[in-house]
């Protein structure tokens, strides 16, 4: 999931790695989205289903 949440307002999103060889040499893709309140809140929701789905359970 190669995307950002910025203060609840603006969402990066693409197929860029956040790396100087992402930024400068690869020929990657990037969306900023700004003020589009309703996909930043769908973004977030996702993330963090996805980061509960991933966190250390010691019951497991």
């Amino acid at each position: 999931m190669k995307s950002m949440i910025i203060d609840d307002n603006i969402l990066i999103i693409g197929s860029m790695n956040f790396t100087k060889q992402g930024e400068i040499k690869n020929d990657e893709n990037t969306i900023i989205i700004e003020n589009v309140p309703i996909l930043t809140k769908s973004y977030k929701e996702h993330f963090l289903k996805l980061w509960d789905s991933i966190k250390y359970n010691p019951q497991n």
